[in-house]
């Protein structure tokens, strides 16, 4: 029966899919998964991928039948088959895609953050004058948390110190 070689009697209930022994099944079911979640509809596996594995089931059990409507049959899901491949190769890239403009949002945002402090960073080094009780200094980390710090909120010894270590306290004082 895990051949596909006979029909399924009434005793089989089902079957899983690692018991098959199907060349494309196999192949499907052991490369690496492209889901970032499991679902209860479709598992590890996405929509089209499960439909190809369905398909696949069918067209062996179809090949077993001796009568002419099977053959008709066999026929259109080989068609399905091929259709719900292409499906799953467009799906993929379209996860690819969407991980790539993910990824390099990320990227950009961190770049953007550093830039910013970076430039706070240079603007607290280079002032000469105390900064007053009521100003207001944006820390940002490299995390998406932004945190609003105020001088009155910080110890004042920290306020005599370089603007440089203040930050670095600041930051340290307040994740």
């Amino acid at each position: 029966m895990c051949k596909l070689e006979r029909m399924p009697s009434k005793s089989f209930i089902f079957l899983q899919l690692f018991e098959l022994k199907d060349d494309f099944i196999q192949a499907e079911i052991r490369k690496p998964s492209h889901q970032s979640t499991c679902s209860h509809s479709t598992g590890w596996f996405s929509k089209p991928m499960i439909k190809s594995l369905r398909l696949q089931l069918c067209i062996r059990f179809l090949s077993l039948c001796p009568n002419e409507d099977a053959k008709t049959l066999l026929r259109s899901s080989h068609q399905l088959l091929e259709r719900s491949k292409k499906q799953e190769a467009i799906c993929r890239s379209e996860q690819l895609k969407e991980r790539k403009d993910k990824r390099l949002l990320n990227m950009l945002d961190l770049r953007i953050r550093w830039t910013l402090t970076t430039l706070i960073v240079k603007m607290l080094m280079t002032r000469k004058r105390k900064i007053k009780r009521n100003q207001m200094v944006m820390i940002l980390q490299p995390w998406p948390r932004m945190f609003l710090i105020s001088p009155y909120m910080s110890p004042t010894h920290l306020e005599k110190a370089s603007p440089l270590d203040t930050l670095r306290r600041c930051c340290a004082a307040f994740h």
